[in-house]
């Protein structure tokens, strides 16, 4: 059965969580718990609110999402007598670049033009040409992976046609389409084509597949047995339709909690859909309607207009699942006595669902009523204008600076530095963190504390220990080498004299991942590029050939 528990603060949801938690732990203290979370920083935060709580978080266990499902689905299907595995983007990428590159050499493919156009631009340059399409062949893995959970009606009707028709982007779709249907069955498996022989070919090959068409083809008995008698979800705020689908076949089979942030305590619906007995089902209308929700409706609050499609459309799937049940653990963001700040002015409006916020905090904001649109800039809302990522730091840190020392002068009880958090997307967090703590030593000597950071990012010796111990496992893969070679603990203080020039190198050798061609054995991607040990004898090569000409034209 699927419970959820809805608060607008993430603390909220600290206690139901716990609660659950210590029940299952007093029942069966050797058992890790599982909770599903997003990232590494809700992982932190459970466990130190978890700690604070109780005064120890133990034998938990916090997988990521996509890696959690991949995970269950494999183990579910173990048993039968063709295996299923889960194609992950990096598989996918060496299936869709042997197919491109087969086709490409083909009679033309009229589907593939937009390939072909791109692809010209490496001219005569077969090494650039290939590592081009290699480097495009990964995007395309990756879109069809999120296409497979986001937008999976699309790939099940692509076999019969396309779907945008003279849509401005049905040229995008027909090449797309047509590596779709070239890689993969009817049923969503990987067509044999593509699949490298089996090492012991005494037994039947799995089916590689995408998640979702992975667990379409394992049975309840499966899944039942490979997940825990109570899972947790915590802190996802968004997830595809077809995660939804897996939760609410999960939620047929075990105890499943989901905790996530809803800003909103009435449903997402418009007033004329809440007046019915139940919401009308949308689940289907999320890819062929532009605006499923009426989030353009002249009637909505701003903020949810602009930034609320991805979190209105996971709330509304999530309670399609329990027909709108849930636990509500919702506070109110303004205080009652007037003295309302513009921020929580505008979470109340977002939390009631009005337009603009009644100029009275209480009962009368659950209306929907006109309302007093002149509030004053009490710099409770401020919005920066930067220049560079490092700029944007240093403006923070002085904006940091600022109330802490407004606090401490205004006498009352004043601001902690323990208690501002600085909140960096997932995206570019590694692009800021590395100049996070210089910065605010620099500006105001601000201590950081990195909730996001494991113990060897702590001292850049332990970082380094941590990159070199991690490499032997790891697929050497571009990015994790030129890290570890220009790292300053192993390059040196002053910097190993081309440890600049290794991502320069690596683009134009075409480094991909790969110690050596044994990396890419039993697929068809020529073994002889894209892996270090043939950059490095490029490189060594390269160097043994450095200086004027000799004058030398015998042919040794």
């Amino acid at each position: 059965m699927i419970h959820l528990h809805y608060s607008n603060r993430l603390e909220e949801l600290i206690d139901p969580f716990a609660e659950l938690v210590g029940v299952d732990q007093a029942r069966s203290p050797l058992e890790r718990v599982t909770v599903v979370v997003p990232g590494r920083a809700i992982q932190e935060f459970l466990k130190l609110r978890l700690a604070e709580r109780e005064g120890v978080a133990a034998n938990l266990d916090f997988p990521f999402l996509r890696g959690y499902l991949k995970r269950i689905a494999e183990q579910a299907a173990g048993g039968e007598a063709a295996a299923v595995k889960v194609l992950d983007a990096g598989g996918l990428q060496i299936a869709v670049f042997e197919y491109l590159r087969e086709a490409l050499t083909a009679p033309r493919e009229a589907d593939l033009a937009p390939v072909q156009a791109y692809l010209a631009a490496a001219q005569d340059d077969s090494g650039q040409r290939a590592v081009k399409l290699f480097e495009l062949s990964g995007r395309v893995a990756w879109l069809m992976r999120e296409y497979s959970t986001a937008r999976r009606a699309m790939l099940v009707q692509w076999p019969r046609g396309a779907t945008l028709g003279a849509d401005r982007m049905g040229e995008t779709e027909t090449w797309q389409r047509r590596i779709y249907i070239s890689l993969f069955e009817r049923d969503g498996s990987l067509r044999p084509a593509w699949i490298a022989p089996a090492i012991d070919a005494a037994h039947e090959a799995p089916r590689w597949m995408l998640l979702p068409f992975a667990f379409d083809a394992i049975d309840d008995e499966g899944l039942r047995a490979v997940l825990p008698a109570r899972l947790h979800i915590f802190g996802i705020g968004y997830a595809g339709p077809e995660f939804i689908r897996i939760f609410a076949r999960v939620g047929t089979l075990t105890e499943l909690h989901i905790y996530t942030l809803n800003p909103c305590r009435e449903f997402w619906e418009d007033v004329r859909d809440r007046r019915s007995a139940r919401p009308p089902r949308v689940g289907s209308l999320i890819e062929s309607d532009e605006d499923p929700f009426g989030l353009e409706a002249p009637d909505e609050s701003l903020a949810l207009r602009y930034w609320g499609r991805a979190g209105r459309e996971y709330i509304r799937l999530l309670n399609e699942t329990t027909d709108c049940d849930f636990d509500s653990h919702f506070i109110e963001p303004a205080p009652g006595d007037g003295r309302a700040t513009l921020l929580s002015r505008v979470q109340q409006a977002i939390l009631t669902r009005t337009a603009e916020q009644p100029a009275a905090i209480g009962e009368a904001s659950r209306s929907r009523l006109r309302v007093d649109n002149s509030a004053p800039d009490d710099g409770s809302i401020a919005i920066l204008e930067c220049p560079g990522v490092r700029r944007e730091i240093e403006i923070t840190a002085n904006a940091i600076w600022s109330m802490i020392r407004r606090d401490a002068d205004d006498g009352g009880t004043p601001l902690r530095f323990h208690q501002i958090a600085v909140v960096l997307p997932e995206a570019v967090r590694d692009r800021y963190m590395v100049q996070v703590e210089s910065v605010f030593a620099a500006a105001h000597r601000i201590p950081v504390n990195l909730v996001d950071r494991r113990l060897a990012a702590q001292s850049r010796v332990a970082e380094a220990v941590d990159l070199l111990l991690r490499l032997p496992l790891g697929r050497f893969t571009r990015d994790e080498m030129i890290h570890l070679l220009t790292h300053p603990a192993i390059a040196g203080r002053d910097g190993e004299p081309h440890a600049q020039a290794w991502p320069e190198w690596c683009r134009r050798l075409g480094v991909q991942f790969g110690a050596d061609e044994r990396a890419f054995a039993e697929t068809y991607v020529e073994p002889k590029i894209f892996h270090w040990d043939y950059a490095l004898k490029q490189l060594a090569l390269g160097r043994f050939m450095a200086g004027a000409p000799s004058g030398e034209t015998r042919v040794f």
